[in-house]
């Protein structure tokens, strides 16, 4: 880029096509009912693979109606845990890396309009 003193606006080379990189994502979560620790404990090692399913994730979020594929977890917060009547309560934060901006996950529902699965477009 390229800006001369004595012309208006800047010297600028675009492309045909504009590439989208890789970024990072911080989500926020909340855990609500009893032994809030294990709960925690055992969604981030469902993240992380130990379950068998694999690392790779597919998100969506129905209020914004997007979704990305190719995510991993590359770290999460310790949890700050918080009594609720008889519920206990953990806020915590996971850190993801969105390895594919473009492709699009779209949801499949069932006959109560309740997401199901996730495909790829």
């Amino acid at each position: 880029m390229d800006d001369y003193p004595d012309e208006d606006g800047e010297d600028v080379f675009i492309p045909e096509i504009l590439t989208v990189k890789a970024y990072d994502l911080d989500v926020d979560f909340s855990y609500k009912g009893a032994d809030a620790e294990n709960g925690v404990r055992v969604f981030i090692d469902y993240l992380l693979g130990h379950d068998g399913t694999g690392a790779s994730l597919k998100v969506y979020n129905p209020y914004i109606k997007m979704g990305r594929s190719k995510i991993y977890i590359t770290g999460f917060s310790e949890p700050e845990f918080n009594r609720e009547n008889d519920e206990e309560i953990a806020n915590f934060t996971i850190s993801f890396r969105v390895t594919d901006p473009r492709t699009r996950v779209v949801p499949s529902y069932d006959g109560n309009n309740n997401i199901i699965g996730l495909t790829t477009t």
